[in-house]
């Protein structure tokens, strides 16, 4: 019995001595949260130069937060100077504009329909997207925009 706890207590240290010996070695795993997401470098007041085929616009435009992380809203006189708030989503420096329609005032048959990309390259933004006017589920409008923003200012 004696000798039999003498071995434990030999494997024990044994045991104790081999752990003690070895290099542990413990690595945090960072988790960053990013202070700055990709849509922060679209927000603000931006200047619109718009070319479409079938005319120019000048006009001034704001570009907000979403609700979700990489969700941005262009507002203000809005794209095609239609005043509305079209969505789009970023991703590092692309712009998606999703198809999205839009009732026209006075006239529940008669939509606008944007849908489109673009880049963020420092102080200006590139846009191209397709502008339809759909009247009773038939296209009576079709325009194509290139798009120029100027960043005027920040809101953040």
């Amino acid at each position: 019995m004696k000798a039999l706890k003498l071995i434990q207590k030999i494997l024990l240290a044994g045991a104790l001595f081999t752990f003690a010996a070895c290099d542990i070695t413990y690595y945090e795993v960072e988790h960053p949260v990013p202070t700055v997401q990709d849509r922060d470098y679209a927000l603000g007041y931006w200047e619109a130069d718009e070319y479409c085929e079938h005319d120019e616009y000048t006009y001034d435009l704001y570009i907000g937060k979403g609700d979700y992380y990489n969700e941005i809203y262009l507002s203000g006189d809005g794209l095609y100077e239609s005043g509305f708030d079209i969505h789009a989503d970023v991703d590092g420096d692309y712009i998606d504009i999703p198809v999205q329609q839009f009732q026209l005032d006075g006239n529940p048959h008669v939509y606008y329909e944007f849908s489109g990309s673009g880049t963020i390259d420092g102080d200006i933004i590139y846009l191209e997207y397709e502008v339809l006017i759909i009247d009773h589920g038939y296209i009576t409008f079709e325009d194509y925009c290139d798009t120029h923003l100027y960043y005027d200012g920040a809101d953040f």
